[in-house]
């Protein structure tokens, strides 16, 4: 009775494999060509990884018994299982014995170097525990693509998506003791559970890239994740200073406001939520939205931010020319006309430096949905193996996310860099 192949009994012949003669026939044809188109992009991708650091540590891990499969050919092919999307470990070996070409480009050169399924069980336990190397790493790919991309770091986006566990929702206890309960609203306005995780992600507006995400279980709350999660990008990333951070309502908060302005010194367009309070308390005669009027309700024009002194300056509307007033000489005896100048640390919600009543702050909060654009393309309609996965803990969700994000970032090289720009340059003229 054949018995499965181990890392310690590899001495099976390759014509008493199975696929043997097919291994044959691939290595005499195909020997010194080229791989077929298809798996040219596995090359691309391997390239621009920037792993050499996380494999030299890795190997240094490596047991001082049998020399087992090599580090190159495990990494690889579970790289490539994400840029396939190959859900499964058995999947993937079922792959690689009878794909020759994609068995190839991992460094494997006949059915017996296959690793085993308990070899990657084994491989994923080491990547774990080396979580904070593959962020470095992550770090280098995107740095090397800020060298090639025009404004890229600039304008980013900040949301999350939810990310579901592989585990029986109806069992209890949950087989995922670390996931929890998440909570939206979708698009008919009926309310969405899920048993799972959150992926907390930044990404590039304009080019619409993925950076480094934080995961949460699903029902951590999003606005005080996203101070953390900026200052984790800032501190990897060699050069992260973005003048603008978009996000939705949901990480409306004064401290998250604060905090952009003067710690990243960025301005925050982040949609606003109503607040229950009375017009007659809001300062300085303006709205709940920060937008200030005059004596005869007219709304009052928006004049420049002094950064320095980090006040709003606004104007009559008569003296700029925009409306008629029967109470400007009352007003102000300057022809000037009247001035009102607002700190924004009267109220870092409200007072933005952008204002939210300006056609400026509307064309930066469109952008927002660029992330929501990177989310359906990592989950590609649950197909991706971002959400179609069969792990559960939050350390194996974790760098789940991280390898299918870095594989998403190693894409981005050569035609996948022509494509970016095209769709930066198409964005921006439809901006005009």
């Amino acid at each position: 009775m054949q018995t499965p192949l181990t890392v310690c009994n590899r001495s099976t012949s390759v014509a008493e494999s199975q696929y043997g003669q097919l291994w044959d026939e691939v290595n005499r044809i195909f020997a010194g060509f080229n791989v077929a188109a298809a798996t040219k992009e596995l090359s691309t991708v391997f390239d621009n990884l920037h792993d050499e650091e996380l494999l030299e540590v890795l190997k240094k891990t490596r047991w001082t018994g049998r020399p087992g499969y090599p580090i190159e050919v495990l990494w690889r092919s579970l790289i490539t299982s994400y840029i396939l999307d190959i859900h499964t470990i058995q999947e993937l070996i079922r792959t690689l014995r009878r794909d020759p070409f994609i068995a190839l480009q991992c460094g494997i050169r006949s059915d017996t170097e296959v690793p085993t399924r308990f070899a990657y069980y084994r491989f994923i336990k080491k990547l774990i525990d080396h979580t904070d190397m593959i962020e470095k790493c992550m770090a280098r790919t995107v740095d090397a693509l800020r060298e090639r991309l025009p404004e890229f770091g600039k304008t980013v986006a900040v949301d999350s998506t939810e990310i579901p566990t592989y585990s029986d929702r109806y069992r209890k206890p949950f087989s995922d003791s670390d996931a929890g309960w998440g909570q939206k609203l979708g698009r008919d306005g009926e309310k969405k559970l899920w048993l799972g995780y959150k992926m907390h992600l930044v990404s590039d507006a304009r080019h619409e890239i993925p950076l480094i995400p934080i995961i949460t279980p699903a029902n951590s709350n999003d606005s005080p994740v996203m101070i953390p999660l900026l200052e984790k990008n800032r501190t990897l990333l060699s050069n992260f200073h973005p003048q603008f951070v978009l996000a939705d309502k949901g990480y409306d908060a004064a401290e998250n406001h604060r905090t952009i302005i003067e710690d990243f010194d960025a301005i925050p367009i982040i949609d606003m939520r109503k607040m229950k309070k009375a017009d007659d308390d809001w300062l300085n005669n303006a709205d709940y939205l920060g937008m200030p009027y005059c004596e005869q309700d007219e709304l009052l024009v928006f004049w420049g931010y002094d950064k320095k002194h980090r006040t709003l300056k606004y104007r009559c509307p008569c003296s700029t020319g925009k409306g008629g007033c029967t109470l400007l000489e009352k007003c102000s005896k300057s022809k000037y006309g009247r001035v009102v100048k607002i700190k924004i640390e009267n109220d870092y919600r409200r007072f933005c430096p952008v204002p939210r009543h300006t056609k400026k702050w509307k064309k930066l909060y469109n952008q927002r949905v660029a992330v929501e654009r990177v989310f359906s393309r990592l989950k590609k309609n649950g197909d991706g193996k971002v959400v179609n996965h069969r792990m559960r803990g939050l350390n194996k969700i974790t760098l789940n996310c991280l390898l299918a994000i870095w594989t998403h970032q190693a894409k981005v090289s050569s035609r996948g860099l022509a494509r970016v720009e095209k769709r930066a340059i198409g964005a921006a003229t439809s901006d005009l």
